[in-house]
């Protein structure tokens, strides 16, 4: 959160969507869902320096901050979630 959070004001409105969102969103977790990539890339590089293989690190192009309107983007997901949940019953 940003430090000048408290001096924020959210609307009923904003709040209400944003719970109806996380609402929508809600599932049960399942770890099966996730991979640790970036344990598994190091390992390989681990792997690789181990067997004498030279490791050349490469970086990563910088992509400047996109600024996001927070109230469309809860808009937009909550209209998502909304059409899934009528296909689904459907």
């Amino acid at each position: 959160m940003p430090s000048d959070a408290d001096d924020l004001e959210v609307t009923d409105k904003e709040r209400a969507m944003a719970t109806q969102l996380i609402e929508t969103l809600t599932e049960k977790w399942d770890p099966e869902k996730f991979e640790d990539s970036y344990r598994e890339e190091l390992l390989s590089l681990i792997e690789k320096k181990a067997a004498g293989e030279e490791i050349i690190a490469t970086a990563e192009p910088e992509t400047p901050a996109e600024v996001v309107d927070l109230a469309k983007a809860l808009e937009a997901s909550l209209e998502k979630a909304e059409s899934r949940g009528s296909q689904r019953s459907a």
